[in-house]
C-alpha cells in the first residue's frame, strides 16, 4: 500500500512540476515584426511614417532628422532597424496587462553593424503603472560596438507595463536593430486566465507539400475546449485571399498539429492560432483575435507567415518575386544563381545576368574576385538587401562553366524606365540622352550625372566603374549596369567605351529676320543649314500679302547659315511674321514646326548698293583736307543713321570708330561727303549739287582720322554684315590716294574730286603670274607683274585648305615691292617654315600699299612629293612676261607679245580701256 501511494506521490509531483514549468512560461505579449515589413519612418524631410495596424506599438521621431530616402527607423527584414537617424528615435509599446500575473519578465533581441561611437547607443527602459522608466537590468545600455546581445528585465509585479526603447545614431554606415520582444510571466490564479499557447512561427520552405503547424496550448486554472466547432484552431489564408478554418480535437498530450495544404512557389501562405477554455476565454497567437466557438473567429491585427519559395531558384525568381518594398522573397536565403558576367567594377562587386531583359540581372559582391565579362559562373551566396539593392553576398563558392561567352543583349531603354526595380542588375543602353544635370548632389560631389531621353524622366550616372565629367547639354550614349544605392537607381558605365558622345540632334532654330531691300529677306539660323530644305520655297511663309517667296538661296557671303529670299514688295512701317517650317540641319535635325520670327522693312545701306567711293587723306597740309564720300548706288534714299565708320591696317581693326549721327541720308545715286574740321556749308558752297554731310570725327576716345596707310569700312551698324566687306581687308570697293594739297577750301584735293566716283584711281598691282614647284626639296613661289602702283611690298600665306581665313603668314619680314613701275618686275619665294612629305599646301600672295591698301592673289596649290626629294614641276607655265601691244592705238591689226620661260598651252584675255572682255585666244 505505501509502495503504491509513494508512486501516486511521485506521479502527483511530476505533473505539478510540468504544470510549475509551463505557468512560469506563460506568454503575456510578444512582438516579432513578421508582419510589419516597411513599417516606420523613411526620409527625407519631412518622412514618410506609417505605423502598424495591430496599434501594439509606436514611435517618437521628433529629435531625429531624416535628411535622405536612405535613412529610416523601420522595420526591415522583419527586424526593426535605425540607420543614420541624426538625433533619437523612441519606440514604445501599448500598455500590457499584467495584473493576472506574478514575477513578470522581459526579453529582447539587440544587435548592430557598422562603426559605432560611444555617443551612439540603443537603450531598453520598461514603466510599470504609468511610473517612470526604468534601464533594464541585463544590457539596458547599450553603446558603442557591442556586435549583438539579449536586453532582459525580471521580477516584475504591477498591472500594466509599457516598453520603451531609445535609439541613437549619426551615420549611414550605423545601424542598430532589435526584435523577438517577449514578456512572460506566472498567471497569479485570481481571475480567470485564459489559455497560454506556446508556438514556433513556421519560416518559408520550399516543399510544395502540406506544412504542418504545430502549438502546446495549455489552460492553467480551467479546461481547454476540445470538442468539435470549438477545439483549438489553426485559421489560414493564401495571397490575401479568405480565411480557412482547421481544427485539432485530438491533441498529443498539450500538444496540437494542423496541417496547411501544399501550395504552388511564390504563394504567401498568413495563418493565426487560436484557442478557448470552458470560461469561454480566448487566446490568440499572435494576439490580438477574438471570438468564440469557434475560437478566434475574429482576427488578430497581425498574422504569422510563410512563403513556398524555389528549391533552385534562377535571377529572375529572386529578383522578379518581391514584396512592396522591393525586398526580395529570397532575402535572407542561401541560393546557387548561374549567369554570365556582364560588368566588373573593381576587385569586390560584379554583376551576372541569365538571358535578357528585365528582372534577369542582380549584383555579387565577393571580395578578392578574379572574373572577367562574358564567364558563366555559378555563384552560391546569400540573398541580402542592401541598403534597397538586391544582391548576392557572403559568397561560399562561384564555379566557371565557360569563358568568353556572348553577354546577353543589352536592353535598349529610356532613362525614365532606370528607375525601376524591374531593371536592377540588368545590362542596359540609353541612346542619345542629353546631360540636364553635372551635379545632382552640388555642392557635394559624388561623381554623379543626370541625362534625360527625350520624352522621359532623368536618370542618374554614376562612377563606380568609370569616373566621366559631362558637358551640359550635350548628348551622350551610356551603356552600363543598373545599380540601387543611396536612395536613387542609376546606370554604372563599365569603362570609357560605355559612355560616348553623340552628333548634333539639335535642330536649327531661327536666330534673326531682316530685310534688306523691299524684296529681298534674309532669314539667319542657328547653324548651317541643308541645300534642299532651305531652298524650297514652300517652307516659308510670311503674313500680310507676302506668301512664299519666289525664290530661296542659302548662302549670303559664303555663311550657309544664312538664306535670301526673294519676296513681292515689303512696305515699310508693317511688322513681318514669317514662319518656317521643314528646314533641316547639316545632320537631318528639322527646324520646329511653325517656328516664327518678327521683322520690319526700313530702307538702309546694303552692300553693293551704299558703298565707300573714295579716301582721300593729306598728311602733309593737315586733317581738314582729308575727306571721304559714301555713294549711294541705289534707287531708293537710304537711311545712314547709326552706321559706322571703322578703321584698319594690315587687315586688323585698330579701335577708331565714327558713327553716323541719327537723321542723316543719301538721296539715289548721290554721295555722303564725311570729313574732319569743316562743317557741311564748306562741301555745298563747293559742290552744291551733291548731298553733303560734314562731321568733326571726335568722340572720345574714338577719333576717327584719315590717315596714310589706313582702310577704312562701313557697316550698318547692327552687326549682320559689312556693307562693304565681310574679312578683315580694305574694301573693293575702297581706293585711297595721297593727297598733298595745302588747305581744302575750295577747288579739288589733288589726287580725288570729291563727288566724283573713284576719281584718280587705279590698282596699285597688275599681276600676270603666280606659279609654284618643289625645288631643292623647298616649295618654291614665283610671281611677275606687269606694272605696280605705289606697291609697298608683299607677304605669302599658307594654308592646308583652299580657305584663306585658316592660312598663316609665312614671311618672316614683308617682301619688296617695285614701287612705281610700268614695266613687267618678277619675284620669288622659298617656303622655310617646313612641310609633310605627301601633303598638299595652298598659297596666297598679298600686295600692300603705301597706303595701306592690300589687295589678295591665288590660291594655287602645290603637292609635296611622297619620298620628299627631288624636283616637282607644276602642269602650269612656271613664269611669263605680257608685254604692250603695237602698235596702239592701232586699226585694225595689233600684235600681242609675250615670253614664256618653257613651252606650254595659253589662254589670253584682251579687254578694252572700259574693262569689257572683246577677245579671247
Amino acid at each position: 500500500m505505501k509502495k503504491r501511494m509513494l508512486f501516486a506521490f511521485a506521479i502527483s509531483f511530476v505533473m505539478i512540476l510540468g504544470m510549475v514549468q509551463i505557468v512560469l512560461g506563460a506568454t503575456i505579449w510578444s512582438e516579432d515584426f513578421i508582419n510589419d515589413e516597411g513599417v516606420g519612418a523613411v526620409g527625407p524631410e519631412p518622412p514618410t511614417c506609417t505605423y502598424p495596424s495591430s496599434g501594439k506599438w509606436t514611435y517618437d521621431i521628433s529629435n531625429c532628422s531624416l535628411t535622405a530616402s536612405s535613412d529610416w527607423f523601420k522595420v526591415t527584414s522583419n527586424i526593426m532597424e535605425a540607420r543614420d537617424i541624426d538625433g533619437e528615435a523612441v519606440w514604445n509599446t501599448e500598455s500590457i496587462d499584467i495584473s493576472c500575473y506574478n514575477n513578470v519578465s522581459i526579453s529582447t533581441d539587440a544587435s548592430e553593424s557598422g562603426t559605432m561611437e560611444s555617443a551612439d547607443y540603443i537603450r531598453f527602459y520598461y514603466k510599470l503603472d504609468t511610473g517612470s522608466e526604468t534601464l533594464f537590468e541585463t544590457n539596458g545600455d547599450l553603446t558603442d560596438d557591442f556586435t549583438s546581445a539579449t536586453a532582459s528585465q525580471t521580477g516584475l509585479n504591477g498591472d500594466s507595463l509599457v516598453i520603451v526603447i531609445r535609439v541613437m545614431n549619426n551615420s549611414g554606415s550605423e545601424y542598430h536593430r532589435f526584435d523577438n520582444l517577449l514578456v512572460e510571466g506566472t498567471p497569479t490564479g485570481g481571475a480567470n486566465t485564459p489559455p497560454s499557447i506556446t508556438h514556433t512561427p513556421q519560416g518559408n520552405t520550399t516543399s510544395t507539400s502540406a506544412i504542418t503547424i504545430s502549438a502546446d496550448i495549455t489552460d492553467v486554472d480551467g479546461n481547454l475546449t476540445t470538442t468539435a466547432g470549438s477545439a483549438p484552431s489553426c485559421w489560414y489564408r493564401t495571397d490575401g485571399g479568405s480565411w480557412t478554418r482547421l481544427e485539432d480535437t485530438t491533441p498529443v498530450g498539450d500538444t496540437f498539429e494542423w496541417d496547411i495544404p501544399g501550395q504552388n512557389a511564390h504563394t504567401f501562405v498568413e495563418y493565426y492560432l487560436a484557442a478557448q477554455d470552458d470560461s469561454s476565454a480566448v487566446t490568440t497567437h499572435p494576439s490580438g483575435g477574438s471570438g468564440t466557438t469557434p475560437p478566434g473567429s475574429t482576427p488578430p491585427a497581425s498574422f504569422h507567415s510563410y512563403r513556398i519559395l524555389k528549391s533552385s531558384p534562377t535571377i529572375y525568381d529572386v529578383q522578379n518575386y518581391c514584396d512592396g518594398s522591393g525586398s526580395s522573397y529570397y532575402t535572407g536565403e542561401t541560393v546557387s544563381l548561374t549567369g554570365i558576367i556582364t560588368g566588373i567594377y573593381g576587385t569586390s562587386d560584379y554583376t551576372i545576368q541569365d538571358g535578357s531583359g528585365q528582372w534577369n540581372g542582380i549584383w555579387v559582391h565577393d571580395n578578392g574576385t578574379s572574373l572577367a565579362r562574358g564567364h558563366n559562373v555559378t555563384v552560391d551566396a546569400t540573398v541580402e538587401e542592401s541598403n534597397g539593392l538586391t544582391r548576392l553576398n557572403s559568397v561560399t563558392n562561384t564555379t566557371t562553366n565557360s569563358t568568353g561567352n556572348p553577354l546577353p543583349t543589352v536592353s535598349t531603354i529610356l532613362t525614365g524606365s532606370v528607375n525601376t526595380e524591374a531593371y536592377e542588375g540588368v545590362y542596359v543602353f540609353v541612346d542619345s540622352a542629353e546631360c540636364t544635370n553635372e551635379n545632382p548632389d552640388a555642392p557635394s560631389d559624388y561623381g554623379e550625372w543626370e541625362i534625360t531621353s527625350s520624352a522621359s524622366s532623368a536618370c542618374r550616372v554614376d562612377d563606380l566603374g568609370y569616373l566621366f565629367e559631362p558637358t551640359l547639354n550635350n548628348y551622350y550614349d551610356v551603356t552600363g549596369i543598373v545599380i540601387y544605392t543611396y536612395g536613387n537607381f542609376k546606370i554604372e558605365p563599365r569603362d570609357s567605351n560605355d559612355v560616348v558622345l553623340q552628333g548634333d540632334i539639335t535642330p536649327p532654330t531661327i536666330s534673326d529676320v531682316y530685310a534688306t531691300s523691299s524684296t529681298t529677306v534674309i532669314v539667319d539660323f542657328s547653324e548651317d543649314v541643308d541645300q534642299t530644305s532651305s531652298e524650297t520655297e514652300s517652307n516659308y511663309s510670311i503674313d500680310n500679302g507676302i506668301g512664299n517667296p519666289s525664290l530661296a538661296v542659302r548662302g549670303v557671303s559664303g555663311d550657309n547659315s544664312k538664306v535670301t529670299l526673294s519676296v513681292s514688295t515689303l512696305s515699310t512701317g508693317v511688322t513681318y511674321t514669317i514662319t518656317i517650317n521643314n528646314v533641316e540641319d547639316l545632320n537631318g535635325n528639322k527646324i520646329a514646326d511653325n517656328s516664327q520670327d518678327t521683322f520690319e522693312y526700313t530702307i538702309g545701306p546694303s552692300q553693293g548698293v551704299v558703298f565707300i567711293s573714295e579716301v582721300c587723306d593729306n598728311n602733309t597740309g593737315g586733317y581738314q583736307t582729308a575727306f571721304m564720300e559714301i555713294y549711294n548706288n541705289g534707287d531708293e534714299t537710304v537711311d545712314m543713321s547709326e552706321c559706322k565708320i571703322e578703321r584698319w591696317q594690315s587687315g586688323l581693326y585698330d579701335g577708331y570708330t565714327y558713327t553716323i549721327p541719327n537723321g542723316t541720308t543719301i538721296g539715289s545715286k548721290k554721295v555722303l561727303i564725311v570729313a574732319r574740321g569743316a562743317d557741311k556749308a564748306t562741301f555745298e558752297t563747293a559742290w552744291g549739287d551733291i548731298d553733303a554731310f560734314g562731321a568733326t570725327y571726335d568722340a572720345g576716345n574714338t577719333s576717327l582720322y584719315f590717315t596714310t596707310g589706313r582702310g577704312y569700312k562701313l557697316t550698318d551698324g547692327l552687326s549682320k554684315a559689312y556693307i562693304d566687306t565681310t574679312d578683315g581687308d580694305i574694301p573693293s570697293d575702297t581706293r585711297v590716294v595721297q593727297s598733298t594739297i595745302g588747305n581744302w577750301t575750295t577747288g579739288s584735293p589733288s589726287g580725288g574730286n570729291p563727288g566724283e566716283l573713284d576719281s584718280g584711281q587705279t590698282l596699285p598691282v597688275e599681276l600676270s603670274s603666280f606659279t609654284a614647284e618643289f625645288l631643292n626639296n623647298k616649295p618654291t613661289l614665283y610671281w611677275t607683274t606687269q606694272s605696280e602702283t605705289d606697291n609697298l611690298g608683299w607677304n605669302v600665306y599658307r594654308a592646308e585648305t583652299d580657305n584663306f581665313t585658316q592660312s598663316i603668314k609665312i614671311n618672316p619680314d614683308m617682301i619688296e615691292g617695285a614701287g612705281t613701275s610700268s614695266q613687267p618686275n618678277e619675284y620669288s619665294f622659298a617656303d622655310e617654315t617646313g612641310i609633310t612629305n605627301g601633303k598638299t599646301y595652298w598659297y596666297w600672295l598679298e600686295s600692300v600699299s603705301y597706303y595701306g591698301q592690300m589687295e589678295q592673289y591665288g590660291p594655287i596649290e602645290l603637292t609635296i612629293p611622297e619620298d620628299g626629294g627631288g624636283n616637282f614641276n607644276p602642269s602650269v607655265p612656271d613664269k611669263y612676261g605680257l608685254f604692250q601691244n603695237y602698235p596702239n592705238p592701232f586699226n585694225p591689226n595689233t600684235e600681242v607679245y609675250f615670253k614664256l620661260r618653257q613651252g606650254s598651252e595659253v589662254h589670253l584675255e584682251i579687254y578694252n580701256i572700259k574693262g569689257e572682255l572683246i577677245k579671247e585666244l
